[in-house]
């Protein structure tokens, strides 16, 4: 369930996505042979520093907003220079932006933008993850001799398996399924926020329908540690490959250490004859024994004898977590378990990391920004013609989902991402006045400083080539509490008590920030 707001690596690199604690400052930076130099405009984006530099693009990060205090930090990932008129390369680098803007789901980066700048340069602006990875996750808790409980190292696993399922079920625009599986499923490769989030990130080596770019048989993208016993095999590998991953991270959590020991190439040849499976925990930790017979089956070495998919294999995580005490006030929801295990790892970071991106935003202001900048808006990264286009946008619209006295709100789809939106239109006579436009930038601001699942997302904000000023939300699937109620009549008081959490901490995430609603009604929870 989710509130309106009203106005009131491809790279594959373990640091791809380093938080802001961790990454370099704005001076003069190197990260291999990766320099960058101070703060600078990127088109209407502001490049605040450097986090990493893979074999194909480089990795930035930035911050997305047209209107000051209402901006929302994100990922860059640009194509290598010496990679920018290679076709292949290029073609990868799209797919991976093509394949990741199909998944709207909350487990999973959202990609905001992709398009090419002046220079010819493709870039992809990702949704920036306040967190860190699961393998700086597990070392951290080494470093502070903390057991990571199996009841936490389920609650994420839960939570990952539920993004996992929605990749793996996918479908286009016409119900077709596009296949997609992950491919490279690793702790360096799934992002756990500091309040309880999860976020499966870099869709490089993924495989989908959707891919224009194919992949090598015979060559293994995957870290050796999570590579399934087919793909071993050199075989290729399907959403079961996912899943022998992502048992195999879930051992690694509860034991503190990593499966893969010794050579690796005697490893993976020991995995693709099924001699080496993970040892069960049980053993010398205190955990349930089902815990053991899901890992198992898991990574069992035959694909018939894992899970039927990877929604079955998250039914029966979520139901052993039933087995776990709460937490010292009650809580025992996933989400809940996790942001308490991410505040023990990292009590001072979520303010540590919110206080540098505003002095970087601060310094970028002053320089009145460093650096090349261009103006106008950057070219398509897939040039399209249709005649259906909003106006100046490259958002093609499908159809009016609703209209209000002040604004119109639209069905629209972004014509090179492939990802549905709610484009939210000030309408074109009230484009006339001043205070109706400065109502509108003001309900855009507050609804981009938002930031949580029971929230609406706002992707984008600009103004189209007549005039009228939009925001593009992520498009909800469903219907309002007050249409349910008229269609179902009074409901369940279990259903309506899990209504009511979920709304308060909606509520709660926005009372933080000091935004009170002002117009909390059925009609507007989604």
């Amino acid at each position: 369930m989710a509130i309106e707001a009203r106005e009131a690596t491809q790279d594959g690199d373990p640091k791809s996505w380093i938080p802001l604690a961790n990454a370099p400052g704005p001076e003069k930076q190197e990260s291999g042979t990766l320099e960058f130099v101070g703060p600078r405009a990127y088109g209407r984006l502001m490049l605040l520093k450097a986090l990493a530099r893979g074999g194909m693009g480089e990795v930035y990060l930035a911050a997305l907003g047209d209107i000051e205090g209402a901006e929302r930090p994100c990922v860059v990932k640009l194509i290598r220079h010496e990679h920018r008129d290679d076709a292949s390369f290029l073609a990868r680098f799209l797919d991976e932006a093509r394949i990741q803007a199909q998944m709207q789901h909350p487990g999973v980066a959202q990609v905001l933008e992709a398009a090419i700048d002046p220079e010819g340069r493709p870039y992809v602006v990702v949704e920036y993850v306040a967190g860190r990875d699961l393998a700086e996750i597990r070392q951290r808790a080494s470093q502070l001799k903390l057991q990571i409980s199996w009841s936490d190292a389920v609650a994420i696993m839960t939570s990952i398996g539920e993004a996992l399922a929605h990749v793996h079920e996918q479908t286009d625009s016409a119900g077709r399924p596009l296949d997609v599986v992950h491919r490279d499923l690793s702790p360096q490769n799934v992002m756990v926020s500091y309040v309880g989030d999860t976020k499966l990130i870099d869709f490089g080596t993924a495989r989908g329908e959707n891919r224009r770019c194919q992949t090598i048989a015979g060559i293994v993208f995957a870290k050796p540690g999570y590579v399934a016993p087919e793909v071993a095999a050199n075989n290729p590998g399907g959403a079961a490959a996912d899943l022998y991953a992502l048992g195999i991270v879930l051992w690694e959590l509860i034991a503190g250490r990593r499966f893969l020991q010794g050579d690796t190439q005697e490893h993976l040849a020991a995995v693709a004859k099924g001699e080496r499976t993970p040892p069960a925990l049980s053993l010398w930790l205190a955990v349930p024994r089902e815990l053991d017979t899901i890992i198992g089956r898991l990574t069992a070495t035959r694909i018939e004898d894992r899970f039927s998919s990877a929604r079955e294999a998250t039914e029966q995580l979520a139901k052993l977590l039933q087995q776990a005490p709460g937490l010292a006030n009650g809580e025992r929801s996933v989400r809940a378990r996790i942001a308490h295990l991410m505040l023990r790892l990292y009590p001072a970071e979520p303010a540590r990391s919110r206080a540098e991106f505003g002095q970087l935003l601060t310094l970028v202001r002053k320089s009145g920004g460093i650096g090349p900048e261009w103006s106008g808006a950057p070219h398509p990264a897939v040039v399209e013609a249709r005649d259906s286009l909003f106006p100046g946008t490259r958002y093609r619209v499908v159809r009016e989902v609703a209209h209000g006295p002040m604004s119109v709100v639209l069905e629209a789809q972004h014509v090179d991402l492939g990802r549905k939106v709610a484009l939210k239109v000030l309408d074109r006579q009230r484009c006339q006045s001043a205070e109706a436009e400065a109502r509108f930038r003001r309900e855009a601001r507050v609804v981009a400083q938002l930031r949580h699942d029971n929230l609406v997302q706002i992707h984008d904000f600009g103004v189209s080539s007549d005039g009228r000023p939009y925001y593009a939300m992520e498009y909800l699937e469903g219907e309002s509490l007050a249409e349910r109620l008229s269609r179902r009549g009074r409901l369940p008081w279990l259903e309506v008590v899990e209504l009511g959490i979920q709304a308060c901490q909606a509520l709660e995430a926005a009372h933080a920030l000091g935004i009170i609603h002002r117009d909390i009604k059925p009609a507007n929870l989604l």
